[in-house]
């Protein structure tokens, strides 16, 4: 369930070599897990997160992350996971509430950053740039080594206006990513997440992310 998670990760952070392949791997490895698992809920987080990157199978995903909430609801894990499940959905309130619970019932979790970016993705959502650039500060603040977070940042600081920043974002995206090309990106990332936005690779571009 774990290297599910982790080829799931590989993948839609840009940091596998066959991004194909890491998924593909992914999907397996939860079908394989899925019945062995049994009640232990973050096994059974690991496979919803996995699914959620990697497919569109966002029912799938649910399941199992329902089920391991349903085991233990003072999951924080479970709460977060839950939550950018709701956004890949569209269901964008329902994910901040989420985010809020998990953020509740662990307060210094370790992935903290990541219900800062999981609420900046569904104000991104909505259209709602500033309060996205809002949270997305406070995930690069909470976990500076996020570099991809400024594919993000910079989309956020395009539809604001702020150009000049939003092609700075993308140069240390390419700094951090040598030879990153939009093209690399829609290979690289999951489905759930390049429909987070429908300008998404637009503004990439207009900030200076090459195609190809």
């Amino acid at each position: 369930a774990y290297k599910a998670w982790v080829l799931a990760q590989q993948a839609s952070y840009v940091w596998s070599d066959d991004p194909t392949r890491d998924r593909a791997e992914a999907l397996d490895l939860t079908r394989r897990a899925a019945g062995r698992v049994g009640d232990h809920a973050p096994s059974l987080v690991a496979l919803g997160a996995a699914v959620s990157l990697v497919s569109p199978e966002i029912r799938l995903a649910d399941s199992y992350i329902d089920r391991a909430l349903a085991i233990d609801p003072n999951n924080a894990w479970g709460w977060l996971r839950r939550g950018w499940s709701r956004n890949y959905a569209g269901r964008t309130e329902e994910a901040r509430r989420c985010f809020d619970r998990a953020e509740a019932l662990s307060p210094l979790d370790p992935f903290l950053f990541n219900i800062a970016f999981g609420r900046a993705g569904s104000y991104l959502r909505e259209d709602r740039f500033d309060l996205a650039l809002a949270q997305l500060e406070r995930g690069v603040a909470l976990s500076p080594g996020s570099e991809w977070a400024h594919r993000t940042m910079a989309v956020v600081l395009y539809h604001l206006g702020r150009l000049d920043e939003a092609k700075a974002a993308v140069a240390r995206l390419q700094k951090a990513y040598p030879g990153l090309t939009v093209a690399r990106l829609l290979h690289s990332v999951g489905p759930t997440i390049t429909g987070m936005h429908k300008g998404y690779f637009e503004a990439l571009i207009a900030s200076g992310l090459p195609e190809a």
